[in-house]
């Protein structure tokens, strides 16, 4: 474990030598690991579901930092970069690992649909067709949130608070529509992106000050404490998406101030790595989890949420030399890599 976390030490130093918030890249890897336990065979009620929460919070921190400050034809090309050519590369490297998961599955070479290849393309009205490597639908997603942000966000920002909350409040029509390349969950995450674009500075700068940590700490903690007291009234219902925003945004903004107080020693050292890098951990953990998680139940013969989570926790270990390996030979899998300028 002491080599792992001198790989973590010294394979995050390059990725955090420039200015950053360590509180918010702590919630990242918090978010990035409940992410991969959600996609494990755990279970979970709908409010309390770890891939809800991982969503929400990466939508929510995006916004923070979000600048519109280049020509559209510059912003593009950078988000083309940093997004979609991470997203290619894992997808076209999803295509043989999932022929050889269902030749593990089926023991047979005829059941693979090789129509999946093109699924992004479909026009249905459903948020997730990615099956190849699911967890993918989020960098695209972003792509389209940059882009509409390219033109919200010009607009003062209680316009942009309001166009987010409309985003969240009619989620049940944004997700009927039929679209390609997942325009119509973009729509709908815009809301938590929006929100995080208008209170996320301000937050920051705040935390940045003792007294006013322990207040935002005590403020949201307590709001926290009471959705979560009458959560049994609203679990159910159309009120159901509105409240579970509500408790999740609260629920970042107390996990925002608790880590602001967080010594960065080694456990919140390995958070930040994972934070930092959790654009390659969302497109890679399921070529480490998926054969994992096999392994784990053909000796349980039993799906467990306990199991899924020592599944999460040895690929998130078994990734930090990957990261650090891609980080220096192939900075393209996680956004970092720019075409040099003549």
């Amino acid at each position: 474990m002491q080599i792992i976390s001198n790989l973590v030490y010294w394979g995050g130093c390059s990725a955090t030598a420039k200015s950053r918030y360590d509180n918010v890249d702590i919630l990242k890897g918090v978010a990035i690991l409940l992410v991969i336990w959600s996609h494990t065979d755990n279970y979970s009620t709908e409010l309390w579901s770890n891939g809800t929460f991982g969503n929400i919070t990466f939508f929510f921190l995006s916004g923070f930092f979000f600048k519109v400050n280049a020509p559209f034809k510059e912003f593009c090309e950078k988000r083309l970069w940093r997004l979609l050519m991470p997203f290619l590369m894992f997808y076209l490297l999803s295509i043989p690992f999932r022929y050889v998961i269902d030749v593990w599955d089926s023991h047979s070479f005829s059941n693979f649909e090789w129509n999946r290849i093109w699924e992004i393309f479909r026009i249905e009205a459903r948020g997730d067709y990615l099956s190849l490597n699911a967890p993918l639908w989020f960098l695209l997603t972003i792509f389209w949130i940059h882009l509409f942000g390219f033109f919200v966000m010009r607009l003062p920002k209680w316009c942009v608070l309001l166009v987010g909350c409309c985003c969240l409040l009619f989620k049940g029509v944004s997700s009927m529509w039929a679209t390609p390349v997942m325009i119509n969950q973009a729509c709908y995450w815009f809301g938590y992106f929006a929100i995080g674009y208008v209170v996320g500075r301000p937050l920051l700068g705040m935390l940045l000050r003792r007294d006013w940590r322990w207040i935002i700490l005590a403020i949201s903690g307590l709001i926290v404490g009471l959705l979560w007291n009458f959560s049994q009234f609203y679990v159910e219902g159309k009120y159901f998406g509105i409240y579970a925003a509500m408790y999740y945004l609260w629920l970042d903004v107390a996990l925002l101030a608790l880590s602001s107080f967080v010594w960065v020693g080694q456990m919140s050292g390995w958070l930040r790595f994972w934070g930092v890098s959790s654009l390659f951990v969302l497109g890679a953990h399921f070529f480490v989890l998926v054969p994992f998680e096999r392994l784990a139940f053909k000796l349980a013969r039993v799906h467990d949420p306990y199991i899924g989570l020592i599944c999460a926790g040895v690929t998130a270990i078994v990734l930090v030399p990957l990261i650090i390996v891609a980080r220096r030979y192939c900075p393209l899998l996680i956004g970092e890599w720019k075409p040099r300028r003549k």
